[in-house]
């Protein structure tokens, strides 16, 4: 069986997807509006950046959700990169 490379892996065009990620050991890093701005601008940065159309999200003190839809194949593990790194180094 072939091992599955997951840095070149992409996912389908045309669905839905819904992407959950959480603070590290779930500390409460998003408390206040403004530290919760910064998740709500990288989300901004992935549907301008990428072009992939955000139809939902929340976001709590320690993990948030998005909801999104590829209409072109886009490759998640850029998605997941540039929120990650992005509100990292913001929240810094």
């Amino acid at each position: 069986m072939k091992a599955i490379d997951r840095e070149k892996q992409f996912w389908p065009e045309k669905s839905i997807y819904f992407l959950a990620d959480s603070t590290y050991i779930h500390f409460p890093y998003f408390r206040t509006e403004d530290q919760k701005q910064i998740i709500l601008n990288q989300f901004k940065k992935v549907q301008e950046i990428l072009r992939v159309p955000i139809t939902a999200y929340s976001i709590a003190i320690n993990h948030y959700h998005l909801k999104f839809y590829f209409e072109r194949e886009v490759d998640m593990v850029k998605i997941k990169q540039m929120l990650r790194g992005g509100i990292s180094y913001e929240y810094k």
